[in-house]
């Protein structure tokens, strides 16, 4: 490994000549549309092939010299710019929005990761250091957004979808992890031992060492985004809005229930409350899938719940002091005695029951008595994830963190958990096939 602050003449060429490049690069790319207004390629759609091989020649030969992923970016920006087909210029796009927000995102969780753009070499000058990050927005900051307006998808009625393709995007997911297997080829037998995806550092050069789950949120970043951007391409935009609530939710630390409420709330509102004359009468399915989910979810949710509470009687004592007794005491000091003295009471608990049906058991009832016949093979499919999608999204990285999302005090066991998530998977799976069986026998 070189030390820091050395640089190879090409990384030296590179990082001289590249902002020179970028204005006529960027310039050739805005006239893309004007000169290819149809959505066919110029060299026809038989070289996709070869085109696929070219940008998986770059991501290894740019990682065997150790050049760091952005150089990837780079040439894939300036073959974009001289073969200009649709097919390149949406892989692209989709790694601008990669290299935007892995790079960045790095640098607003590690300082020290600044320190890649001079090899981490010492920086003794202020002015230097402003002039580093000048360059840093001219050849990575600027491009990667002005691709992202011109190609991206337009939000503005009637909206599309860009040139991003999902071919596009699924080529460029593989990217990331090719060039980390040309850098590890790349690099001397001794260097391999030392990491897996933190080999990445050799070609970065950072001034002090990142921890392995800063490369760890680098190429799992990029790989959330190429598969962010595929869903979205091919899944109804309903599903992607209940995606981003469960993410949402998850983020924020709320429970799985308040997600699966504000799907009910807004079937309800649709079907039966003040919303119900904004019904989307033009566009049907879109209601049919939110309410499939919506039902599915219930089931599950009811499920998991109160089978939990079969295996670890003590969990639903837990919770209601976690979420209902203590915030109220430490909200209302004045009814803290009273209230924790109404706990120890038989009665308490049979309220707190009365709450919780009214909470989980009532209204799952209800979902499934009315969507029931909304659910379709596709509103199981899309069910299937969202459990998961909730728990990592609350960076979680395994199920125990299950217990401290729910504040669930003794933990509940291994096996318990994997009742409560093995048996939202086994719903969707059997909605799924009993969908895929029906369906098809109507076809036939």
């Amino acid at each position: 490994m070189k030390v820091p602050g050395s640089w190879t003449p090409v990384q030296y060429l590179w990082k001289s000549r590249v902002p020179l490049i970028a204005v006529p690069v960027l310039i050739g790319l805005q006239n893309w549309h004007a000169e290819h207004p149809s959505d066919t390629d110029a060299l026809g759609t038989q070289n996709i092939l070869v085109e696929v091989l070219l940008l998986l020649g770059l991501a290894l030969g740019t990682g065997y010299l150790r050049l760091p992923f952005s150089i990837t970016w780079w040439l894939v920006l300036l073959a974009a710019y001289a073969i200009q087909t649709r097919f390149l210029l949406g892989v692209a796009t989709v790694l601008s929005l990669s290299v935007l927000l892995t790079w960045y995102g790095l640098r607003f969780q590690h300082a020290a990761a600044i320190s890649a753009l001079w090899a981490g070499a010492p920086m003794t000058s202020r002015w230097c250091r402003v002039a580093w990050q000048l360059w840093d927005l001219c050849v990575h900051l600027w491009p990667a957004v002005m691709m992202i307006y011109s190609h991206g998808p337009s939000w503005t009625a009637p909206a599309t979808a860009g040139v991003v393709t999902p071919l596009s995007a699924l080529v460029a997911l593989p990217m990331s992890l090719t060039w980390l297997c040309g850098l590890s080829l790349g690099l001397t037998e001794d260097a391999i031992r030392q990491g897996d995806l933190s080999l990445s550092r050799h070609a970065y050069r950072v001034s002090s060492e990142l921890p392995k789950e800063a490369w760890i949120f680098v190429h799992a970043s990029h790989g959330v985004v190429c598969l962010t951007w595929i869903l979205a391409l091919l899944l109804p935009g309903i599903a992607l809005g209940v995606t981003g609530l469960f993410i949402l939710m998850g983020i924020v630390k709320q429970p799985f229930t308040t997600a699966w409420w504000c799907m009910f709330a807004t079937c309800m509102c649709f079907n039966y409350g003040p919303l119900r004359q904004w019904r989307l009468v033009e566009q049907p399915a879109n209601l049919k899938l939110l309410e499939g989910l919506c039902c599915i979810c219930a089931a599950t949710m009811s499920l998991g719940f109160y089978g939990a509470q079969v295996f670890s009687p003590w969990a639903f004592r837990s919770m209601v002091l976690n979420w209902a007794v203590r915030p109220l005491a430490r909200w209302f000091p004045s009814i803290s005695k009273p209230l924790l003295h109404a706990v120890e009471t038989k009665t308490f608990w049979i309220l707190a029951r009365l709450g919780d049906s009214m909470l989980h058991l009532i209204p799952s009832i209800v979902a499934v008595c009315l969507f029931h016949s909304s659910v379709t093979f596709l509103s199981a499919l899309v069910a299937f994830p969202m459990n998961l999608v909730w728990l990592y999204s609350a960076g979680a990285r395994s199920l125990e963190a299950t217990n401290e999302l729910y504040g669930v005090e003794p933990h509940l066991a291994s096996g318990t958990l994997h009742f409560v998530y093995g048996s939202h998977w086994l719903v969707c799976t059997g909605v799924a096939a009993w969908c895929a069986i029906d369906e098809g026998t109507a076809w036939t």
